[in-house]
């Protein structure tokens, strides 16, 4: 915080612990806010300890390995430095093997763009003002654009090329606009647009964001031939751009199974309470084999962190549909103190309802048509199933199974008829859109998550309706996210199914009866009385028949 850079060099020479992490959770690795001085110390003690370098991880001669005398960069690749002609030639037996000359192979050429009358907020401002701390950033740092002057031999430099980078999330943004380039010294400054060179832009940004500094940014060796040309030599990465790449090779799940064995103890928490079963339904990417191997060895499902949160909670977050799955099947409570995941999984979307529910009704003995997509005889999921014709709710991979199930099926299976149906007038609320609760909770728990276009319709009225459309739908009563509690109104409720070509609202004023009884049923039976499925038949755009004598399982949608 206090950018003392001599203090981190000496504290990681003395060995400081780069993977310790403070109470939020954030090792001293992530240094990329911290601003550019102390990524770059950082990241050559990275390199240091892994046995990596990168060119230009010292300023000093690249023979003699002096500090204090005027450097001068070799001819051929821009990159060698060196403090005498002497230097040079001594050094050259050896720098010849790995020296470069800028060639079509291992260059970009870009068109700069210079952003006229406007200004950039440095990092390490934003760092000061956060931190309160006293540092004066030179006015040159704030450019936008600025061309060097005197440009008739060109201009030989380092580059710094960073992506977008989304500081409230502190990660990049690639694709998401122009790239920003400048030199050391901001007597050079511009932004590379994808428009002005698609491929370019790809390669250069495809570079940084496997090679670079947390994928966020890259230093390269560069010429600035003239004001609408600049020439990157793409394949040679300086010092402060090189990320340490994890050994692909390792076995994980082997070396939990070794160390379990040997005694591991799999529920120590770290500073924050969180153990290895937090960490892995919080990760980028879901191991389920680790997850299983955890649960196996013993680890406790309802382990709370300093902050109450149990590892179900995380895998809400995370929308880990197979995590929550698994963590339920080794007894996660649902009643854990505080937020409990019983009281708070409908605030985290379809997928994760689902999920839950269907371990509420194991847990006490219940059942509901279609818990899991399966053949309703041989229990199948590899196959297409079709609906029975009669109370489309059964569903069968074959002919041959459906007749084998029919002695069991007969008993309960309902054709749709007068006494177990409501007809519905759908109403569609046109030039109209919604935001889906997982579009929410992404948002608010900073998940990148992708939410179809389809799903934020407010209305849409399937095509080739001649003869009707047979359909599991959903039934949503006007819900509040922030006391997470059903809003007593008659307002519309909304309906749609899971492609969402058929979405809808049911309004009271256009039957009341006919409302107030499938309100009512939602009510009663459905999750939370917040939302049930149902199965349904669109007969006409303005005549919807919903089967609501058999409230349908939880699905995901």
């Amino acid at each position: 915080m206090k950018h003392y850079i001599r203090a981190i060099e000496l504290l990681l020479q003395y060995g400081a612990n780069l993977d310790i992490k403070e109470a939020d959770g954030l090792p001293p690795s992530n240094c990329l806010s911290f601003g550019p001085q102390v990524t770059a110390v950082v990241h050559k003690w990275i390199r240091k300890r892994s046995g990596q370098e990168a060119p230009r991880d010292e300023k000093g001669c690249d023979c003699c390995g002096v500090s204090d005398k005027p450097l001068k960069n070799c001819a051929k690749c821009h990159v060698a430095r060196y403090c005498s002609v002497e230097c040079q030639r001594k050094e050259w037996s050896t720098h010849k093997k790995t020296c470069q000359p800028f060639s079509a192979g291992n260059t970009v050429t870009f068109k700069p763009y210079y952003v006229e009358g406007e200004n950039t907020m440095p990092t390490e401002v934003l760092r000061n003002k956060f931190f309160g701390l006293n540092h004066t950033t030179p006015q040159t740092h704030y450019r936008a654009a600025h061309v060097s002057k005197n440009l008739s031999e060109g201009k030989n430099m380092v580059v710094k090329v960073q992506l977008p980078y989304n500081l409230v999330m502190n990660r990049p943004e690639p694709g998401a606009g122009p790239l920003f380039v400048y030199n050391k010294k901001r007597d050079f400054v511009c932004r590379i647009r994808r428009e002005d060179g698609a491929a370019a832009y790809d390669r250069i940004s495809s570079v940084i964001a496997t090679k670079g500094v947390g994928g966020a940014k890259a230093y390269f060796a560069a010429e600035l031939k003239r004001r609408d040309e600049l020439v990157i030599k793409a394949t040679c990465i300086i010092s402060g751009s090189l990320r340490v790449q994890p050994n692909q090779g390792v076995d994980h799940l082997a070396t939990l199974r070794f160390l379990v064995s040997r005694g591991l103890a799999v529920d120590i928490p770290d500073i924050i309470g969180w153990t290895a079963l937090h960490h892995v339904v919080i990760g980028q990417s879901l191991r389920v084999d680790l997850l299983r191997e955890l649960l196996k060895s013993g680890a406790k499902v309802d382990h709370q962190n300093r902050y109450g949160d149990v590892p179900l909670l995380g895998a809400y977050q995370k929308n880990y549909t197979a995590a929550n799955d698994l963590l339920l099947e080794y007894g996660a409570d649902l009643e854990a103190e505080g937020l409990t995941p019983r009281r708070s999984f409908l605030m985290f979307g379809p997928q994760v309802t689902a999920v839950v529910q269907k371990w509420i009704r194991k847990r006490s003995g219940e059942e509901a048509p279609r818990n899991e997509k399966r053949c309703d005889s041989c229990g199948t999921t590899e196959k297409p199933l079709k609906n029975c014709a009669k109370c489309h709710v059964d569903r069968y991979c074959s002919v041959e199974c459906q007749k084998k199930e029919w002695g069991t099926h007969k008993k309960t299976c309902q054709p749709f008829s007068e006494d177990n149906i409501v007809t519905i007038r759908p109403y569609y609320a046109q030039d109209e859109s919604m935001m889906p609760i997982e579009t929410h909770r992404n948002r608010f728990f900073g998940v990148e998550h992708t939410t179809p276009q389809t799903h934020y319709r407010a209305a849409h009225i399937p095509k080739n309706l001649a003869t009707g459309k047979n359909m599991v739908i959903k039934v949503q009563l006007p819900y509040d996210l922030k006391t997470k509690t059903v809003i007593p109104c008659t307002g519309a409720l909304l309906v749609y199914n899971k492609k969402h070509d058929f979405v809808s609202c049911i309004r009271r004023e256009d039957g009341a009866a006919a409302y107030d009884r499938i309100r009512h049923v939602v009510a009663t039976k459905g999750a939370r009385g917040a939302k049930a499925y149902f199965a349904a038949e669109l007969k006409t755009k303005d005549e919807l028949t919903i089967e609501i004598s058999e409230v349908l399982a939880e699905q995901p949608f």
